[in-house]
């Protein structure tokens, strides 16, 4: 690091690291220490290199070398050192060098041209810095409910669970209309590198500033702070696109037949048709994908497709961690127009690395047989999803994640540890009235709680509505839990929902519930050794005699199980009184308190999970 801040001109101090400095370069007049006053004028090393070349011949001229070797050695050393200044010189004199000098900052800057506009020169050499406000809005950019990361029913009365993101490309086109707004005369030539660091939703209006600065003639860097960057490139040329992606795109031995864009979009990505850019697969390959794609509604869709195509690649050829989105660009190069983005183009995807956390490719854009862009070191980093969630979020009407222990009864674990899965869930199964109710809750294990038994009743909910039909009639979020003034939780959402009845439990990192045409209660605890106090406390003589025949910490649970169940299904609780609500005979595993049958099932080898019938 020492060393990057000093080729940069920086001072530095090594003290810290605690090491004692052994060799000291004394100054010299040949050399351009970049530390020294004098290399703010670069044009004194023509100054040098006349001096040091008469000198030079002077002193030659005085000795033979053929006669002391000791000064032959010397002489050529110095020959060396004056060749190497002369070729120095002669680079910057062609690269125009010689009118630069450093900035306060240590960079080089170009003085100002008189030819060039005295506008633009007088602001890169202050570095003014430009802004422009940036406002996206579903009302303005209705094409982006079709890239809503989670999909959710149509016309929703809360617009804040609709969850539309603004793509990454998106977000480079609208820099790239503030370049054309400072340089409208020049054409855009590289986008990058660009760096996307936070999502910026679009469910609210979302108002922010884009700032930028001149960087040099070419080059400006634009961001909206915390969100994104990119850097614009602009010429009066474009330049000749690069020769070895000319004719066919190696990529490999073809793994697969092509899928249609039906699979695509069906199973493979969560865009609507405003971003559904890729028209047909070609060829689906070790090192790549081959298509068409072309440009739709949405404000980037064209360059979309990038991330698409290396998405798509990760869901057909890995196991693990196959969701993932762009989060950084080396450089887009264009060969033709930017903003001619009109017509049939033919895209490639070369996979360059495939990391556990991220993979790496470029592409290849072509209009007519001719390169109109290329994409280098696209990263899009993967998340931790599995087959069950990506198929929640893209067809809720025919998928669930709680699973079923009994009918309509249903269990979710805390099978997701990452937070971005935990997110997609919340946005998934929460209503927006659930999401500032999870918001409030003072600690991240209340809110896994919270949320773990939602997924679970709502599940038991849609599933008891559904019967014998092949999707379900809800959305999670179409369901809505209230408690009454007892705390007995129920359902609000429409006359069918409110004719449910449900029950729920939490212990640890499970959840459970139940869904019934009638009240109904559940309950679930962990099997364990119990003290003779709890015991005394819990159980009558009379279910104490029924225990001593029993696995006592086994069945011992399933009485409390069946005590918290039948006291749920009444909406009241124990009330401090287990005793109250005797176990009075048991048959298999269930248990009847005043004739109401309460089956109970081990599960998961420790747990008990008993509802009443």
């Amino acid at each position: 690091m020492l060393a990057l801040l000093f080729i940069e001109g920086k001072a530095v101090d090594y003290n810290f690291l605690g090491v004692r400095l052994q060799y000291q370069l004394s100054k010299s007049l040949i050399t351009l220490p970049l530390t020294a006053e004098f290399t703010r004028d670069f044009s004194v090393i023509k100054e040098i290199v006349n001096k040091y070349h008469t000198s030079l011949g002077n002193l030659q001229s005085k000795s033979s070398p053929e006669t002391n070797p000791l000064f032959q050695s010397a002489d050529e050393n110095m020959r060396s050192v004056v060749s190497t200044q002369k070729e120095l010189l002669n680079l910057f004199e062609k690269r125009g060098l010689l009118n630069q000098s450093l900035n306060n900052n240590g960079r080089l800057e170009r003085q100002p041209d008189k030819s060039a506009n005295p506008q633009l020169q007088e602001r890169i050499r202050k570095g003014i810095i430009f802004e422009e406000s940036v406002r996206i809005s579903l009302e303005d950019h209705p094409y982006l409910l079709d890239h809503s990361i989670i999909r959710q029913p149509a016309n929703w009365k809360y617009q804040e669970d609709l969850n539309p993101v603004v793509p990454m490309t998106m977000t480079l086109e609208l820099f790239a209309e503030v370049a054309r707004r400072q340089d409208p005369s020049r054409k855009i030539v590289k986008l990058g590198p660009a760096l996307a660091m936070k999502w910026i939703a679009a469910e609210n209006d979302f108002e922010n500033t884009i700032t930028g600065v001149w960087k040099d003639e070419n080059k400006m860097a634009l961001e909206i702070k915390g969100y994104a960057s990119c850097e614009i490139t602009t010429s009066d040329t474009y330049a000749a696109p690069p020769s070895e992606y000319e004719g066919n795109i190696d990529i490999g031995k073809e793994i697969m037949p092509p899928l249609t864009i039906e699979e695509v979009y069906g199973k493979y990505t969560f865009h609507g048709p405003a971003y559904q850019s890729a028209t047909q697969i070609i060829k689906v390959a070790e090192r790549g994908i081959a298509g068409l794609c072309e440009k739709k509604e949405g404000k980037g869709s064209l360059l979309d497709n990038f991330g698409q195509s290396l998405g798509l690649f990760l869901h057909l050829t890995e196991k693990e961690n196959r969701i993932s989105f762009p989060v950084r660009i080396k450089e887009i190069c264009f060969y033709q127009d930017f903003e001619d983005q009109e017509g049939v183009f033919e895209q490639t995807l070369i996979v360059k690395s495939v990391k556990p956390d991220y993979t790496i490719g470029d592409i290849v854009l072509k209009r007519d047989g001719k390169i109109w862009a290329v994409a280098k070191a696209w990263y899009s980093q993967r998340f931790e999803f599995d087959e069950t969630i990506w198929n929640i979020i893209l067809k809720p009407q025919q998928n669930k994640l709680a699973k079923q222990l009994a009918p309509h009864v249903f269990y979710y674990d805390n099978a997701y540890s990452k937070m971005v899965s935990w997110m997609f869930l919340y946005k998934r199964y929460l209503n927006y009235p659930e999401k500032q109710y999870f918001d409030s809750l003072d600690s991240p294990d209340k809110q896994k709680e919270f949320l773990i038994s939602r997924i679970a009743v709502k599940d038991a909910v849609r599933e008891f509505i559904r019967k014998n039909e092949e999707v379900y009639r809800y959305y999670p979020i179409e369901i809505f839990l209230r408690k009454n003034e007892a705390g007995k939780p129920f359902v609000e959402g429409s006359e069918e929902l409110e004719k449910t009845h449900i029950s729920l439990a939490h212990k640890g990192k499970e959840s459970v519930a139940v869904a019934s045409a009638k009240p109904v209660g559940i309950d679930m605890e962990q099997i364990r050794e119990r003290d003779a106090s709890f015991m005394n406390h819990s159980f009558t003589e009379k279910e104490l005699k029924l225990l001593d025949e029993k696995d006592v910490p086994e069945w011992s649970t399933r009485f409390w199980v069946a005590k918290e169940a039948y006291s749920k299904m009444l909406g009241t609780g124990l009330q401090g009184n287990p005793k109250r609500y005797e176990i009075e005979k048991i048959e298999e595993e269930t248990l009847f308190i005043k004739n109401t049958p309460v089956r109970t099932l081990r599960h998961k080898e420790d747990y008990i999970v008993g509802w009443t019938l």
